[in-house]
């Protein structure tokens, strides 16, 4: 008895220091002596973009782009497509918010055509939401030879093709949006409409964004500017050789350009004047430092398989985090006193211990959701409070039971024994459903839902070894005191309920 008591004591200081290494790590407080740590929400908590603040984003892939690519080419599978083009959409789309640098991201698959973006945290969701949903398909392609002099008679003074005029054959009519020195673009008179640069362009693409090794932001040496410096793959490289030997102008009336196209805009089209070995070279358009880099993020991510559209976002702001957790803590505070006043009143000392693993589980909970780095969300600290209902409640049942068996006669010892195993299989049952929904909650739920379904059944698994483990553990210490024959259970205010409760055979 007394070793199996040892053992049990030892389980659970290492359950419950495992739990506070876990919400305070020694290292945040220890070394730094900064105590302030603990009159704050644990560091470790890792909280959903509905308590700290950040965006939510649906998106979807074209679907109906790639129908119009399989009507064209019947060797396309349209479902082994979209998988296919799915999963790059999501391994690219990973790339870009990794490099963007926002902490916890979570993407992930919502449905064969949808994908889930959480940013907790951030602060600049238009960036995000532009880095996310542009394609970015970088491409290299010759101007027309004649492009000025063409254009005089195709187009108007604002680069709009005229009408009942056709640009050339296997040439498209693309634009450059120029800016000013300080990023903005220039407009029109109008104050509204950019100002646009037409471009008659080849059809033939010459070099993709596949063929770039690297993509990096650094400063124009002479402008002091940033620009995009880039590095071509050894076979790409040697095409780019190829390519300007062949365009570099051998007489002075050559004027061969080359232009750098993003997503169907011309970026920048330079004059070829030599021939360029060694596939670096730079992409500039008076862009800002922030364009730049994420320029720089989409080009070394690649480009995405499909056009998408964002169908759903949601933004929340710090203030309305912050506003969030204050009324959760205060909502779990609450709940929590009622309760502990309830247990006291109701059973006595049995209810003072009823607390006191009542506590242990709510830091049991916060531990684990620290230790396996899970997210806490506003559900999920609605989740918390319920569990402190359900853990109660194993408590009462097995209470009950203990109350059953001293009327009959037994001794408190036995009693606890007894009360204890008739109430286990009741609440083991009940919990283990409550498990089961809750994984199927998790399972086919999204966000806050699957918030919720985590700190349930997190709390669940505490509040049975709370419940059932730590307060046997309490009642063997004091009953293991040769001196204690009985301890409280029934008040009269539960003398006075069971009054008045009808009586069951």
């Amino acid at each position: 008895m007394q070793k199996n008591l040892t053992y049990r004591i030892i389980l659970i200081i290492a359950v419950i220091l495992t739990a506070l290494i876990s919400l305070y790590p020694p290292r945040l407080w220890l070394f730094d002596m900064n105590f302030g740590i603990f009159k704050k929400l644990p560091p470790t908590l890792t909280l959903g973009l509905d308590l700290q603040g950040g965006m939510h984003m649906i998106i979807q892939i074209d679907t109906k782009y790639i129908e119009e690519m399989a009507a064209k080419d019947k060797s396309i599978n349209v479902e082994e497509y979209k998988n296919i083009a799915l999963q790059k959409t999501l391994d690219i789309l990973r790339n870009r918010i990794d490099e963007f640098g926002v902490a916890e991201p979570s993407i992930k698959k919502l449905s064969d055509d949808r994908i889930e973006i959480e940013l907790p945290g951030l602060r600049d969701p238009e960036r995000a939401k532009n880095l996310a949903k542009e394609q970015a398909v970088l491409e290299f392609r010759m101007v027309h030879k004649d492009n000025d002099l063409l254009l005089r008679d195709l187009v108007d003074e604002k680069g709009n093709l005229l009408p009942g005029k056709v640009v050339p054959e296997n040439y498209i009519l693309l634009y450059e949006y120029p800016r000013r020195p300080d990023g903005q673009f220039i407009m029109e008179e109008d104050g509204i409409t950019r100002k646009k640069i037409p471009y008659l362009i080849s059809n033939k693409i010459e070099l993709r964004g596949e063929d770039l090794k690297t993509a990096d932001v650094t400063m124009h040496q002479e402008y002091n500017k940033p620009v995009i410096a880039f590095k071509l793959k050894t076979e790409a490289a040697q095409k780019f050789e190829e390519l300007t030997e062949k365009y570099r102008p051998r007489n002075t009336t050559d004027n061969n350009r080359l232009a750098i196209i993003l997503d169907n805009k011309v970026i920048m089209a330079p004059r070829i004047n030599s021939r360029i070995s060694g596939g670096s070279g730079i992409i500039e358009g008076n862009f800002t430092l922030t364009e730049a880099q994420d320029m720089a993020i989409k080009l070394r991510s690649g480009s995405l398989p499909v056009p998408i559209n964002i169908i759903e976002e949601q933004t929340v702001g710090p203030t309305l985090g912050a506003d969030s957790i204050k009324r959760g803590i205060q909502a779990a505070y609450i709940g929590t006193f009622a309760v502990i006043t309830f247990m006291i009143i109701y059973y006595l000392v049995f209810g003072i211990i009823a607390d006191i693993v009542l506590i242990v589980n709510l830091l049991l909970i916060l531990g684990a959701l620290a230790l396996f780095n899970a997210t806490l969300t506003m559900p999920g600290i609605a989740g918390i409070v319920l569990t402190i209902g359900m853990a109660v409640d194993a408590n009462v049942i097995i209470y009950e039971r203990i109350k059953e068996e001293l009327k009959i006669g037994k001794r408190l010892r036995g009693a606890i024994d007894t009360g204890y195993s008739k109430a286990f299989l009741t609440i083991a049952d009940a919990n283990i459903t409550t498990i089961i929904v809750a994984i199927v909650l998790y399972q086919y739920g999204a966000g806050p839902i699957r918030g919720f379904a985590v700190t349930l059944i997190i709390g669940i698994l505490t509040s049975m070894f709370t419940a059932i483990f730590i307060s046997k553990t309490i009642l063997m210490i004091i009953t293991n005191n040769p001196n204690v024959d009985n301890i409280p259970i029934s008040s009269p205010l539960s003398r006075f309920i069971e009054k008045i409760l009808p009586k069951t055979n």
